[in-house]
């Protein structure tokens, strides 16, 4: 019976080891942090814009050396993860598009810098 109930216990510690799942990150989470995407090199993260007195989400660059370009984009209006690519608008009408796995991000004004299937999910960001 001890025998039994040692096996037992063993096999469900091995089952919850095996089902947890855990995404390292290069770098870590901060409490205002909203999502993090492929290693955590690109982060959104909260934040307050005093001088207009509103909240707003901003897309980090953990990566970026100067200070003043880590913010990739100050107020993130919408965002969709598809596949390996993350689609972002933000408050100035620019699309942004990261390539997750390559930690790579185009910035456009124009829309028609990116394939029609890009575009339309641009477009869902809109809504």
């Amino acid at each position: 019976m001890l025998q039994k109930s040692v096996i037992f216990i063993l096999v469900c510690l091995i089952l919850v080891s095996c089902s947890q799942t855990h995404t390292e990150y290069k770098y870590s989470k901060g409490k205002d942090t909203v999502k993090m995407f492929g290693d955590g090199t690109f982060e959104l993260q909260r934040g307050y814009n005093f001088d207009e007195k509103r909240k707003i989400i901003t897309l980090y660059n953990h990566q970026e050396q100067d200070i003043l370009k880590k913010n990739v984009a100050e107020n993130i209006l919408s965002y969709k993860v598809e596949g390996e690519f993350a689609y972002f608008l933000d408050d100035t009408g620019r699309y942004l598009l990261l390539d997750i796995k390559r930690n790579e991000i185009k910035v456009s004004n124009d829309l028609s810098a990116y394939t029609q299937e890009q575009q339309q999910i641009f477009n869902s960001l809109h809504q």
